[in-house]
């Protein structure tokens, strides 16, 4: 499953995230087992806020299968994927932010990058 975005969608998430002012890590925690329905989704939806916040929003993916990646799904107490964390892990979403949950999101970022 991918993520297909058109460029008006992409203008209106720049206009969103024109406002950040620092940078805010986003980290994504998702696993390559593809019954994981939406982890590769989120990996994109992570690197399409990125490229649309100019680098304001730094993505960070973790993927389970990873021995150097392991270690943070320990730290940081991950069990269901996909995961965002924010804010050192106190902020956290699980499965991928769609309609609400997205502009929920967005304004975390934006909220945390000016705050």
């Amino acid at each position: 499953m991918g993520l297909e975005v058109d460029e008006e969608t992409k203008k209106a998430l720049r206009e969103a995230l024109k406002d950040m002012v620092n940078p805010v890590e986003c980290m994504v925690f998702v696993t390559k087992d593809p019954e994981c329905t939406y982890c590769e989704t989120t990996v994109q939806l992570c690197k399409l806020l990125s490229e649309t916040s100019n680098g304001k929003v730094v993505a960070k993916i973790f993927y389970e299968e990873r021995d150097e990646d392991k270690k943070m799904f320990k730290q940081y107490k991950v069990i269901r994927k996909p995961s965002i964390l924010l804010y050192n892990g106190y902020i956290r979403y699980t499965g991928i932010p769609a309609g609400e949950e997205l502009k929920g999101l967005i304004e975390t970022l934006i909220r945390l990058s000016t705050g």
